[in-house]
């Protein structure tokens, strides 16, 4: 069970601290996962400049691999559960989803293959999408920002892609905004049932 953040502070705190250790961590090196996290997250920002819930999604897209070391494959659940209840059910979804964007590409674009990123030790990789399960991915309402976090996730793999500390800071500073925004809606909504 992944324990989420109370506040914007927690994750800035938790983003800052990983930034800074360069030791592997389950065939993983937490400052390359955050730092691969802002150049996705940069991306996204420069793509989609209006939509904070897909950047914040690409910020945080493989913290799962911090949280539950190892466990590879589970990483984008323990992100998803991560993220929901501070950032909101989409960038939630869109993290859940990274990987199976992956998986959607490998069976549908001839030659497709994941870039090994510079975040992990690459060992468990996704099965292979069934043509059924793909049929139903680009069902999802977020299908095609999925297919968008995972388009930022391979250029963020790019080893000159590397996010520096004010990357990183300038993307955290965005998760601020973001649940601003959220609390700005909840209570415009709240209003209207009042």
């Amino acid at each position: 069970m992944v324990t989420p953040p109370r506040s914007v502070s927690d994750v800035r705190n938790f983003l800052l601290f990983w930034s800074k250790v360069e030791e592997p961590l389950a065939g993983d090196v937490p400052a390359e996962v955050v730092a691969h996290g802002a150049a996705c997250a940069d991306h996204l920002s420069n793509w989609h400049p209006h939509d904070l819930e897909l950047s914040v999604a690409g910020l945080l897209h493989d913290v799962g691999l911090l949280l539950v070391p190892g466990d590879e494959l589970g990483h984008p659940a323990h992100g998803a559960d991560y993220a929901r209840p501070l950032f909101g059910g989409r960038t939630a979804d869109l993290i859940a989803l990274h990987v199976n964007a992956q998986r959607y590409l490998e069976l549908t674009v001839d030659g497709y293959r994941v870039k090994p990123p510079p975040t992990a030790a690459f060992a468990a990789q996704p099965s292979l999408m069934t043509v059924e399960e793909a049929a139903a991915f680009q069902k999802h309402p977020l299908f095609r920002f999925a297919l968008e976090l995972r388009r930022a996730d391979d250029a963020a793999s790019e080893p000159e892609a590397r996010a520096d500390a004010e990357g990183i800071a300038r993307q955290v500073a965005r998760l601020t905004s973001l649940v601003r925004s959220l609390q700005r809606q909840d209570a415009a909504v709240s209003k209207e049932y009042t």
